[in-house]
């Protein structure tokens, strides 16, 4: 179960994003605060994000018209980490080295979207109540299936600004509401990641995430 809890930490901390543009991220858990720097970018047939953090992994992630992951490239050559991921219809297939060892599988989900990094996603299900998508850990490369529900409207503030935003709740198919959930905002007018929450549990110090840095991109 603990390993499950740390996944979905990792999992729920990501990047920021809707529209093309550049946007940082402060996160911490614990001690560890790390920077993460994106860049979004239109594409012919939907999205494309780079991602590059504090602690020198760099992620590139391309997306569909629906914000839903088609591939995604990860390099971590601290962790020993360099992997592919495809999606070719209800699987995902993944290679390469992690943590310094070989690792390759073929993973199932189905007919629901792929979320690799849930916030570069969030804006597709801005105006539902509530949506249901997959992501890999990048703590161990494992799929767990996630589910957000719409909370409420309300104003936050970001950058030392108010800002009018959505706030959902996050929750872990097959682990407790009791055990695990997070919230989440994004901003109303567009759907950009604007916070996250994460409470202490089991042992876990929680922690937070939010956008320290926005700029768009022509």
């Amino acid at each position: 179960m603990g390993g499950i809890l740390l996944a979905a930490l990792i999992a729920v901390t990501m990047v920021p994003a809707s529209v093309a543009g550049e946007y940082e991220l402060s996160q911490r858990f614990g001690e560890k605060t790390v920077t993460l720097s994106q860049r979004l970018s239109r594409t012919a047939e939907g999205y494309e994000a780079t991602i590059e953090s504090s602690d020198g992994a760099a992620d590139r992630v391309v997306m569909d018209s629906g914000r839903s992951t088609l591939e995604w490239r990860r390099s971590y050559p601290a962790e020993g980490t360099e992997i592919v991921a495809r999606r070719s219809g209800p699987t995902v297939t993944l290679s390469g080295t992690f943590k310094n060892k070989p690792i390759s599988f073929v993973e199932r989900i189905g007919d629901l979207p792929w979320f690799q990094f849930q916030e570069l996603s969030y804006p597709a299900i801005l105006d539902k109540r509530a949506a249901e998508f997959w992501t890999i850990s990048r703590r161990d490369m494992k799929a767990a299936s996630f589910r957000s529900e719409l909370q409420g409207v309300e104003t936050v503030e970001v950058m030392g600004a108010p800002v009018a935003a959505r706030r959902f709740l996050l929750t872990v198919k097959g682990v407790p509401r009791a055990v695990f959930k997070s919230s989440y905002w994004l901003r109303s007018s567009d759907g950009v990641f604007l916070r996250l929450e994460v409470p202490p549990v089991f042992g876990f110090s929680g922690g937070r995430a939010e956008l320290v840095g926005e700029r768009p991109v022509s």
